[in-house]
């Protein structure tokens, strides 16, 4: 009686099912985490290595970004289109985006920075894994099912584990040293201590991912006509546009800029960080036309409802991206928590197997009654 007392009863099936579910999702799971794990300072290593000594004035006049921004298109537009990343105290250089590679120019002299930058190319093929698994379309749909799979893994560990949850002991955490038939151990508590934080950072890259592949869960924001240019200076260059919207958002820092200079619909596109916005990059964006000089954009940031400002801190929460130094590392932790998670469960699975195997091997056969 007092052994069947002390033997913990778990759900029926439930086991089974996390069982199956995190054979089918650990290999993308495993890629998404060690990707992402890397990524997580990618800024501070990119300062380190790659522009090391790069900084940014806090008193930037911005009739001068203004001209620079029109130097960069003149001499960095490809084609119709360019992607500009204006510098900030996380990345203080300006960033000229093209397809999957990235030019890094100093603030100054605006001459690109080229010490060591396999670097740069080296997190630009981690970022493709993590957000698209090198497959694009293809990969971004496997990451969202195993990113569903895995909050099923996440809510089913718990609920597995609860029954047991006064053997816990840090010698689980961290072991030393390492024993394979301690795997499951490993396993559980692990699971258990990194849940809340993992919860989070797994829902949210689900939701982002959600939101591109199957349907927003908000509707785009409306785009409002703020005003439009005197006619008798039309057209406008970039310089013009840029300071048309830098008054309209004087406090703000402008973050993303996207110039069509050439062709039809010629206009610039720039997305500002408030003050105080979680967000380092910022969800308030500003459209002008150069041809006709009308300006218009969306809603401030902080004048949305509620819903949109959780839609918008999706990514900080998610990457850790502006958050504050406890945050982030609690992110890192729940990364590399998750990995051996993922490694100890899955090899818990393999030693099981090959033990049924050599049981099973090892087991004498019945002769035959005839």
């Amino acid at each position: 009686m007092q052994q069947a007392k002390r033997k913990k009863k778990r759900p029926s099936g439930l086991w089974q099912w996390h069982l199956w579910f995190g054979l089918v999702a650990t290999v993308p799971l495993l890629l998404a985490a060690v990707s992402g794990v890397l990524l997580l300072y990618q800024k501070e290593l990119v300062w380190l290595v790659v522009t090391l000594g790069a900084h940014i004035e806090s008193d930037r006049d911005s009739h001068a970004d203004a001209q620079t921004l029109q130097t960069l298109v003149q001499e960095y537009a490809s084609g119709a289109m360019i992607n500009i990343k204006a510098p900030s105290r996380v990345e203080p250089y300006w960033t000229i985006r093209e397809d999957h590679s990235l030019t890094l120019l100093n603030t100054e002299s605006l001459e690109p920075y080229t010490r060591h930058n396999w670097l740069l190319d080296a997190f630009a093929v981690v970022r493709e894994l993590h957000v698209h698994l090198l497959t694009s379309v293809v990969g971004e749909w496997l990451l969202l099912i195993s990113g569903l799979a895995a909050l099923f893994l996440c809510v089913s560990g718990i609920i597995l584990w609860w029954p047991g949850r006064k053997a816990f002991r840090w010698q689980w955490i961290t072991p030393n040293p390492v024993r394979r038939s301690h795997y499951l151990h490993y396993h559980r508590h692990l699971g258990a201590l990194i849940s809340p934080v993992l919860l989070v950072v797994l829902l949210t890259g689900a939701v982002m991912l959600w939101q591109k592949r199957v349907q927003p869960l908000l509707p785009p924001q409306p785009v409002s006509t703020f005003s439009t240019a005197p006619k008798d200076v039309l057209p406008l260059t970039i310089a013009e546009a840029m300071s048309l919207v830098q008054q309209i958002y004087p406090n703000a820092r402008p973050t993303y800029i996207r110039a069509w200079a050439d062709g039809d619909g010629r206009q610039l596109r720039v997305r500002f960080r408030l003050a105080d916005e979680w967000h380092l990059n910022g969800r308030t964006t500003v459209w002008v036309n150069l041809d006709s000089g009308i300006v218009s954009g969306t809603a401030r940031s902080d004048k949305v409802g509620e819903a949109r400002k959780l839609v918008n801190q999706l990514y900080p929460l998610h990457s850790g991206y502006g958050m504050d130094f406890i945050y982030r590392t609690l992110v890192l932790l729940s990364g590399v928590g998750f990995c051996w998670v993922l490694w100890t469960g899955f090899m818990h699975y393999i030693k099981r197997q090959l033990s049924r195997k050599r049981r099973h091997s090892n087991t004498p056969s019945k002769p035959h009654p005839f």
